[in-house]
């Protein structure tokens, strides 16, 4: 998990971008669809940035990609990410919801469809810390240039390689999470969704 979550440095602000990205995941729609307010998941703090960089950034366009490979019963999670935006103040013209993927290649896909940017546009991509390698190498791939900007970091820096957490549970949740990661980019390379195995900063 540690040198996933430590491939690239986090909060930090380019001084120009196009627009803010932000991948899926978040929101419990199966379990909260009853609920009249808004409830984030585990993995909150990809969405949960996006008020801070929205002001950072006030022309840059703010878009939530993410479908769901599941039915549920209640709202999509793209519905719940526009009613959490415009809730931060993020002015409805600036959203665009991606609905319809469910993986990170379908991501990257169909939110180039959606967007068409321009070749030298810069776009900020933000996810989770540990998928942020995985999700860069996909967006590059699908002819974005983007810039991570990792959160929720499940480690505490390089003293986690060595110093596991006290809670067995805890440290098995790491080693599946992260088995996951490396699988899932050894897949994409294979497969072409990527172009490099382990994404660079640049």
């Amino acid at each position: 998990m540690t040198p996933l979550e430590q491939r690239f440095p986090g909060m930090q602000y380019p001084e120009r971008i196009d627009g803010i990205i932000v991948l899926g995941g978040s929101y419990d729609s199966q379990v909260r669809s009853y609920l009249s307010t808004i409830v984030l998941g585990e993995d909150t703090e990809p969405m949960a940035l996006v008020a801070q960089l929205a002001h950072r950034y006030p022309e840059a366009k703010v878009v939530f990609s993410g479908g769901s490979e599941t039915r549920t019963l209640g709202p999509s999670e793209a519905a719940i990410a526009r009613q959490l935006f415009m809730s931060f103040g993020v002015d409805p013209a600036r959203i665009l919801i991606e609905d319809r993927s469910r993986n990170t290649e379908e991501n990257a896909q169909f939110t180039f469809r959606e967007i068409k940017p321009a070749p030298n546009s810069v776009w900020l991509l933000v996810t989770s810390a540990y998928h942020m390698p995985r999700a860069v190498g996909t967006f590059r791939k699908a002819g974005f240039k983007v810039i991570a900007f990792p959160a929720g970091w499940r480690t505490h820096g390089w003293r986690d390689f060595y110093w596991p957490e006290k809670s067995v549970t805890e440290n098995l949740r790491r080693v599946d999470i992260a088995t996951r990661e490396w699988l899932g980019m050894t897949i994409y390379k294979l497969l072409g969704y990527s172009d490099v195995w382990f994404s660079r900063t640049r």
